[in-house]
C-alpha cells in the first residue's frame, strides 16, 4: 500500500509527492474540492431518514465544504478527516463562519489507519477521493466497519464512458466498479450524474486559471521547482479536458448486501 502522501498525490493528480505540501497555497481559491456539496446532500436526503440523528463520515474531506452543507442543511453531525493539514484549518475556520462548528469536527490523519477505530456512521462519503486503499473493493472494505447496519457510502467518482477507447491509470468501467462494489460487500442503490454544461466547463475554465496563477506565484518565490509547478499546471490542464470529454462523473450510493 502507498504512503499517505503518495495516496494524497494520485488522488489530487500529482505527479510529484513533494508538491502536495504546496497543494493548500495553489488551491487557496477552492471552497469546493471535486466533488458538490448540494449533490451529495440531496443523495443524502433521498437515501435517509431522521435527518438531525445522522452520524456522516467525510473522508478526504479536503477544505470540508460537503460537511459543512451536510451540517447546515440537514443539522446532522458530521466528522471529516483529511491527510492534508492545511485544509482541516480551513475546514474549520469555514465551519464556525457558516454556524456550524459545533456540528463539524475536523481532523487531520491517515484514513486507512484511523477508519481502524470509527463505527456506527450513518453516511460514509467518498467525494473525489479516489480508491484511497488501492481500489475500490479494498476501499470499501476498509470504511464497512465504520458504517451502520442500515447505512449508505456515497462515492463520487468517475468512470469510463462506454465504448471510449480513452484510457487512464484511475479510469474503470462502471461494471468493473460495481463488480468491485459486489466483491466488497455492497450493492448500487442510487445515483447521481453530474450533467456537463456550459456552466460547469465555466468553472472548470475559472478553477484551472486560479491555479495556473497561484502556481506561477509559486515558481517566483521557488524558482529551482519550476518544473514541477509547471508539470502540475500542464497535469490539471489535461485532468480538466479530460472530465469535461472522456468520463462520466457520478455519484454512487452503495448498501451492504
Amino acid at each position: 500500500m502507498n504512503s499517505i502522501i503518495e495516496s494524497v498525490a494520485s488522488s489530487m493528480d500529482c505527479d510529484n509527492v513533494e508538491l502536495v505540501e504546496y497543494l493548500p497555497y495553489i488551491l487557496q481559491d477552492f471552497t469546493e474540492i471535486g466533488a458538490c456539496p448540494e449533490v451529495i446532500t440531496d443523495l443524502v436526503k433521498r437515501n435517509t431518514h431522521n435527518y438531525p440523528s445522522l452520524k456522516i463520515l467525510d473522508l478526504g474531506c479536503g477544505k470540508g465544504s460537503v460537511s459543512i452543507e451536510l451540517a447546515r442543511a440537514l443539522n446532522c453531525f458530521c466528522h471529516g478527516i483529511d491527510a492534508v493539514e492545511g485544509f482541516i484549518k480551513e475546514a474549520k475556520l469555514f465551519a464556525s463562519e457558516k454556524g456550524v462548528g459545533d456540528q463539524c469536527i475536523f481532523e487531520t490523519a491517515d484514513i486507512r489507519e484511523r477508519t481502524k477505530e470509527l463505527k456506527d456512521y450513518n453516511v460514509i462519503v467518498l467525494a473525489a477521493t479516489g480508491p484511497l486503499f488501492g481500489d475500490y473493493e479494498s476501499t470499501l472494505k476498509g470504511v464497512l466497519p465504520c458504517l451502520a447496519n442500515d447505512g449508505i457510502v456515497i462515492m463520487d467518482d468517475w468512470y469510463k464512458i462506454k465504448n471510449d477507447n480513452f484510457t487512464h491509470v484511475r479510469l474503470f468501467e462502471k461494471q468493473e466498479i460495481l463488480r468491485q462494489a459486489e466483491a466488497a460487500g455492497m450493492l448500487l442503490s442510487d445515483e447521481h450524474i453530474h450533467e456537463k454544461t456550459t456552466e460547469l466547463g465555466n468553472s472548470y475554465s475559472e478553477e484551472y486559471e486560479n491555479l495556473k496563477k497561484r502556481c506561477h506565484e509559486l515558481t517566483q518565490m521557488h524558482p529551482q521547482k519550476a518544473e514541477m509547478f509547471k508539470n502540475y499546471v500542464n497535469k490539471q490542464s489535461e485532468e480538466y479536458q479530460i472530465l469535461q470529454n472522456n468520463v462520466i462523473c457520478s455519484a454512487l450510493v452503495f448498501r451492504k448486501k
